[in-house]
């Protein structure tokens, strides 16, 4: 079991900013954001390395769980839009509310690779075993 990491409230807020993707960080840039909350940006960079009394990958794991956070605060106006749409007849809407609650499955047909391959393996070996059996009599008749 990993040990449970105490951030601080810059850190926090930090790992908050990151998990908000870049797109939709404010501030947008890393330099001011670490002017906003009163730190170098090195130490940011520092922080992201794990070189604060937690490894990097703690760090990322904290990042991962936030933007997890982030994307389960949405779901249900997510879901409800979705909904919405597909009540209008939104054909791809309704396909994804099918999908989700498992009342479709689009059938996708496969073409028999496996069985084919074994089928020209089993005339490969034939053809060879026939060979090697023609060409042991050959031997066997130079012998008598």
């Amino acid at each position: 079991m990993s040990k449970k990491v105490n951030f601080t409230a810059n850190q926090l807020k930090f790992i908050d900013w990151l998990a908000q993707g870049k797109y939709h960080r404010e501030p947008s840039t890393q330099a001011r954001f670490a002017e906003l909350i009163g730190v170098r940006p090195e130490t940011l960079t520092r922080w992201k390395r794990g070189q604060n009394g937690f490894s990097e990958q703690e760090f990322n794991h904290a990042v991962t769980e936030r933007a997890r956070a982030i994307l389960d605060e949405v779901i249900p106006d997510t879901l409800s839009a979705l909904k919405e749409e597909a009540v209008k007849g939104n054909l791809g809407h309704i396909k994804t509310i099918l999908e989700l609650t498992g009342l479709y499955t689009e059938k996708v047909e496969h073409q028999h690779y496996v069985e084919d391959a074994r089928e020209r393996l089993a005339d490969r070996i034939a053809i060879i075993a026939e060979r090697t059996r023609s060409d042991d009599s050959g031997d066997s008749e130079r012998l008598h």
